[in-house]
């Protein structure tokens, strides 16, 4: 691979794709044309200074995780599909993440412990929820889960405090065990009829939680599989499309 003198860009064959300068010329400055000394910032012929190398989206990654634990937003570039374990976990000042459209693969506690986090634009591709991946993200207060997820992973949004409603995913197959535990702010949740599992204690600790809004039957509510105390301590009415069940 060769390094284009004039943008920056790195490419492969006879002409940079971006300015289409020859490779031929990637050893000149492109000012003055004269030779180009290894390892230099600026022509000494001319004083020209050369463009900084570019940085691939995959290349910039780990330079916005180290960054983050000051930032009070972060934005991930298009192109990254796949954000690792514990990617931002303890980024205590993170108020806001956007994760691009490209995004498919948000690892397990990825956001784990971001005291300071309001709200996370998901992207809608994304499938899963991976267990505790916004554990304890005290300030947390909005997000929106998109209907491509079939899975919300064990603990997922445990103790996020500020969260005041949460509507699941209309594709949303399993509930992992305390997904929403000791959301202490939470009153209603709506859940679509797709889902065929509820973790035990998934709702544990909501004290608020007074309303359960179910898009479907009561006996469709009756034939979901549900874990240990899903709502213990809470007693919310279950309100499904042809009748109101009250705990």
């Amino acid at each position: 691979m060769e390094r284009c003198q004039s943008c920056g860009r790195e490419f492969a064959g006879n002409y940079c794709p971006q300015c289409g300068e020859p490779k031929q010329k990637q050893n000149v400055c492109p000012l003055c044309k004269g030779a180009r000394l290894p390892q230099t910032k600026f022509c000494p012929q001319c004083g020209y200074e050369y463009p900084a190398p570019k940085q691939s989206a995959a290349e910039k990654t780990p330079l916005l995780f180290a960054r983050a634990k000051l930032q009070k937003e972060i934005k991930i570039p298009q192109g990254i599909t796949f954000l690792a374990y514990d990617a931002f976990y303890g980024c205590e000042n993170l108020a806001r993440a956007v994760l691009p459209e490209s995004l498919t693969y948000l690892g397990k506690r990825a956001f784990a412990e971001c005291a300071s986090l309001k709200s996370v634009s998901l992207p809608s591709a994304l499938t899963e929820i991976k267990a505790q991946t916004f554990l304890h993200c005290v300030a947390l207060n909005e997000i929106t889960l998109p209907d491509a997820i079939v899975s919300i992973g064990e603990s997922a949004f445990e103790g996020c405090r500020a969260l005041t409603a949460a509507v699941l995913p209309q594709n949303l197959r399993v509930l992992g065990r305390e997904a929403f535990a000791r959301c202490e702010s939470l009153t209603e949740v709506t859940i679509f009829p797709k889902i065929a599992m509820i973790g035990g204690y998934a709702f544990n600790g909501c004290k608020r939680l007074t309303d359960i809004r179910f898009y479907g039957t009561r006996a469709q509510w009756e034939g979901i599989k549900k874990g240990k105390n899903i709502f213990s301590p809470a007693r919310p009415a279950i309100h499904c499309t042809d009748e109101t069940i009250e705990n």
